[in-house]
């Protein structure tokens, strides 16, 4: 039974350590070093890099048109 109330203690520490990871590390997928960079030089928050448009999509944007 000891075992289990560790396991219940564990999971209660390291829940908030998980919810603070998923906020603060951000989600890279698609994006170049050079768009890292850039919005690490912005100071973006990190669960806003998904949809922080970057100059390089603004420049893509405008040549299509």
């Amino acid at each position: 039974m000891a075992s289990l109330k560790t396991g219940w203690f564990y999971a209660g520490v390291g829940l908030p350590f998980v919810v603070g990871m998923w906020l603060l590390i951000p989600e890279t997928t698609g994006r170049s070093a050079a768009e890292l960079d850039e919005f690490l030089e912005a100071k973006v928050k990190p669960w806003r890099f998904h949809k922080t448009i970057t100059a390089v999509q603004r420049a893509l944007e405008e040549e299509k048109r």
